[in-house]
């Protein structure tokens, strides 16, 4: 039988220590000073990293379509009379760079992520708050749309006839 030595295992102490300026982690044999924003950089979980994605979906969503956010948009864009083959529509057209900014969805969703994500880097704390009641809102918009489409579809089956036959 042959003698095997197993390698040795490194145990990190981290120490957390609330100073009057800066949260520090005091870590390992050697002390390293690391502050609390570098530590949520480090350790972004998957959950917070959700959040930021409906937020920012919530955010995005709330710029270019709510009629609640109308008000900012109306000053960047005019309304226009488009001839269609069934009459005549009225469209909203952006008259500048930033009307555009704020009816492009995907150009929306880009300021809104670095929006959020620089608010959440910077101010973990204070935006997580904002982040919460964004991402708990798109989530509900999400869920909200797929239950009104799927109960459109089964008003749209019984009315025509396509239901579940015994």
């Amino acid at each position: 039988m042959k003698n095997v030595e197993y390698p040795k295992k490194q145990i990190t102490l981290c120490a957390f220590v609330e100073t009057g300026k800066k949260n520090i982690f005091y870590c390992g044999a050697e002390t390293k000073k690391v502050s609390l924003e570098e530590k949520e950089l480090e350790h972004l979980s998957w959950i917070t990293y959700v959040m930021l994605i409906l937020a920012s979906y919530r955010l995005t969503h709330l710029i270019v379509f709510d009629k609640i956010t109308e008000f900012i948009r109306r000053p960047f864009v005019k309304k226009v009379e488009v001839k269609t083959e069934t009459g005549t529509k009225s469209k909203e057209v952006p008259t500048s760079l930033f009307g555009y900014l704020l009816k492009c969805y995907w150009c929306a969703g880009i300021w809104s992520a670095i929006f959020l994500g620089g608010l959440y880097l910077l101010f973990p704390k204070i935006s997580f708050v904002l982040i919460l009641i964004l991402s708990i809102a798109g989530g509900q918009s999400i869920l909200e749309t797929f239950v009104g489409v799927n109960i459109k579809k089964v008003e749209y089956y019984a009315k025509n006839g396509q239901g579940d036959k015994e």
